[in-house]
């Protein structure tokens, strides 16, 4: 059988209209190759805090998914193939005001729209990531407000993207960190979702992962969160898990939910149109490991 890819990039049309950009991708759905464990030097993360003399790391313990989790954070609903999902009360994240992990920003010189993902840091400064097909190098990134002006953020500074399942990673540079919130955007009306009153606690890769097969969520601003059950490594850094995505949801956060906390682990890419029910997450790892980046909170 053959599969439909599609990334999950919303755009505007001259005529102001939204409408789907990117074309479909057409590709055989066969096993992937498992991930070579070899290609991934880490598991876990550390965080750090903004201080007036700079960044200071805070180092975390190794993050240890519940075996179970908590029944007020996943329903008994999520054996098998289930998913949790929740889009009511999540409307604001349309026009934040403000980069939010989970809420839309726009590229400014396309008029696309994606979800902000986790905000870190290095050297060089603070930036958001996101998924490649996102925007391109140079692109200027705006966030709406509640009148609809968009104010200029930031710009992207590295963009991954490869057709067919392959890398989709990016970094914007944040112009003014006033104007990002580093936690996980909450529900304006509900707090009885996975992982609603906790808080990311590190970032862990593909071996802990593959170890531990943890409760893995996401969010993004068109519809919300979902959550379900790891699934599989695929290739290029890529894994796949139980969950609902549509359009303009791409680059959101993607967590794993433990009794210690959330563990940032990937960002949103892509479904297959025939499997609706699995979204594919690009790994975090190598452009953390790579760049020297921590998560700022």
């Amino acid at each position: 059988m053959r599969m439909k890819r599609t990334p999950l990039l919303l755009w505007r049309s001259a005529t102001a209209a939204m409408v789907v950009m990117l074309g479909v991708v057409t590709m055989t759905l066969t096993a992937p190759p498992a991930v070579a464990q070899s290609s991934f030097s880490s598991d876990g993360g550390q965080t750090y805090k903004k201080s007036p003399e700079g960044p200071t790391e805070k180092p975390l313990p190794q993050p240890q998914p519940s075996k179970t989790p908590a029944p007020s954070e996943a329903p008994d609903e999520q054996a098998g193939d289930t998913m949790f999902h929740l889009s009511d009360g999540f409307h604001w994240l349309e026009k934040p005001g403000m980069v939010i992990p989970g809420a839309a920003f726009v590229n400014m010189r396309t008029g696309g729209a994606c979800s902000s993902a986790y905000i870190v840091g290095n050297a060089e400064g603070n930036f958001m990531l996101t998924a490649g097909h996102c925007g391109a190098v140079g692109d200027r990134i705006g966030v709406r407000n509640n009148s609809g002006h968009i104010d200029q953020v930031g710009t992207v500074t590295l963009s991954e993207f490869e057709w067919a399942g392959k890398r989709d990673i990016a970094l914007v540079k944040i112009d003014d960190m006033s104007k990002v919130h580093t936690e996980i955007a909450k529900n304006s009306r509900h707090t009885d979702y996975p992982g609603a009153t906790q808080k990311i606690i590190g970032w862990a890769g593909a071996e802990w992962l593959q170890k531990h097969k943890p409760y893995i969520c996401r969010m993004g601003h068109r519809t919300g969160i979902t959550c379900g059950k790891f699934d599989r490594l695929e290739s290029d850094g890529l894994f796949s898990f139980v969950s609902f995505v549509d359009r303009g949801d791409s680059g959101g956060p993607v967590y794993a939910v433990t009794d210690q906390g959330l563990v940032a682990v990937g960002v949103t890419s892509y479904k297959f149109l025939y499997d609706a029910g699995k979204t594919r997450a690009m790994l975090i790892e190598d452009v953390m490991n790579s760049r020297a980046l921590k998560l700022v909170n």
